[in-house]
């Protein structure tokens, strides 16, 4: 969530100093925040879930979830079925699936509103990469955080690198603490 609201700073070069020119910078910082917004949640399991939760505690409106099949998270305002209907603000966590392959792809894009951002922590396979940079390149996606790809690791040679409105991150949701990933086994083969 902390990429949706911090990064139009990064990728606007709104840093209110300017080293290179020993000045300051008097623009305006622009930056977005969760109150009042709307944000759709692309599967809405326990991850999705968890997700729609910390929306809520920031002040969003109204948090949309794209689903197939669950509706029972009570921080979802909207449930949606169908790729009928887009909003600014997207962060894919769906499984890999049949029905989820290229599911961001032209026609979606088409739908969103110019400065978008979309996140996707789900699987690589969810986001039709032509469409993409069709969509950033138009600025109907302002940026993207792109963690998970078709082919891991990312080649050295891809335009995600390089593309100033696309942050790639390496596919670590977080450090794990082996002490904590040995209980958790433990416990779930206790459950087995």
């Amino acid at each position: 969530l902390g990429y949706c609201l911090k990064l139009p700073q990064h990728y606007k070069s709104n840093d209110p100093s300017d080293p290179k020119e020993q000045r300051w910078n008097n623009t305006t910082v622009r930056s977005r925040n969760f109150k009042g917004s709307t944000v759709a949640i692309l599967g809405v399991g326990n991850i999705g879930s968890e997700v729609a939760r910390l929306c809520q505690a920031m002040g969003c409106s109204m948090v949309w979830g794209y689903t197939r099949s669950s509706e029972d998270c009570s921080f979802i305002d909207k449930y949606v079925h169908s790729k009928e209907e887009a909003c600014s603000q997207m962060i894919n966590v769906m499984p890999h699936t049949p029905k989820t392959q290229k599911f961001f792809d032209k026609d979606l894009f088409g739908q969103m509103k110019k400065g978008a951002v979309l996140v996707n922590a789900g699987r690589g396979s969810a986001i039709c990469n032509d469409a993409l940079l069709e969509a950033l390149d138009q600025n109907i996606v302002e940026y993207a955080v792109l963690d998970v790809f078709d082919e891991e690791p990312l080649p050295c040679d891809h335009i995600f690198w390089k593309h100033p409105s696309v942050l790639v991150t390496s596919h670590t949701a977080a450090i794990t603490d082996p002490n904590l990933a040995a209980r958790v086994f433990y416990d779930n083969y206790q459950r087995w």
